[in-house]
């Protein structure tokens, strides 16, 4: 039996279920709860005083934001794409910032990493600083495919993916318009330094924001919540009179 009903948060997952629902089933687009408040409870005060806390001598701020797989993805590529990334860093005069993913259990490997580039890496383990306060304090946020890259374009920064895999993209970030994709270890420290210090090659990014948000995210007006709510309360006013 079909779905009545089936509720998206933007386009893009519409598009993605256009030929899996059937013709009679009523798509809406409610947009994505978890995004609400993501900027009106931010506190901008708080990045303000982060980013003139840790950037200290250098030029900028860059945000790295882990995965859970990472320590598999160091043991078993060839090259790390984070040595590069703090490399770059270091070669723009840019603070890194590696913001720990919660889920993952030990930083070690990334503690090595501030003791090789002690001027530049800082590692922030969960429950330290909270994304709020980070994502605002960077000039640009840096991921293999966390969805701090939704939040970080949220923010207006400019995000960068590296997907070193040979595979293709797990999430549609970069190719519709939501970041700049790297996929050669070489590219990445053109990539950066390119974000940080071309004032064309961020206006290219910014100029696909607003609609990779809209497609991926759906309506931004703090309202998803309540949507999603309101279409919840009447299936369940329909399914007293014996309805679906």
């Amino acid at each position: 039996m079909p779905w009545d009903r089936f509720l998206v948060f933007g386009q893009y997952t519409a598009d993605l279920l256009a030929d899996l629902l059937d013709p009679i089933t009523q798509v809406e687009i409610t947009g994505h709860c978890l995004y609400d408040d993501v900027v009106t409870s931010a506190r901008p005060e708080a990045g303000a005083t982060l980013r003139a806390e840790l950037t200290g001598a250098h030029q900028c701020v860059v945000l790295v934001a882990t995965q859970p797989d990472e320590y598999d993805v160091q043991r078993t590529q060839p090259r790390w794409w984070l040595e590069a990334t703090a490399q770059a860093c270091e070669t723009a005069d840019a603070a890194m910032l590696i913001k720990v993913h919660p889920e993952e259990r030990q930083a070690m490997m990334y503690r090595r990493l501030a003791r090789q580039w002690p001027d530049t890496v800082t590692v922030i383990t969960h429950g330290e600083r909270p994304l709020a306060d980070l994502i605002p304090a960077c000039d640009l946020l840096v991921t293999r495919d966390s969805t701090v890259a939704y939040e970080a374009n949220l923010w207006d920064k400019p995000v960068i993916t590296v997907n070193l895999s040979g595979q293709r993209d797990r999430f549609a970030i970069a190719s519709d318009g939501g970041g700049e994709g790297v996929y050669r270890y070489e590219d990445i420290e053109p990539a950066i330094r390119s974000l940080l210090t071309n004032a064309t090659a961020r206006q290219e990014l910014a100029a696909s924001r607003t609609e990779f948000l809209r497609s991926h995210l759906g309506p931004q007006d703090g309202q998803a919540t309540a949507r999603i709510a309101a279409a919840i309360a009447r299936a369940a006013g329909k399914s007293v009179g014996g309805n679906r």
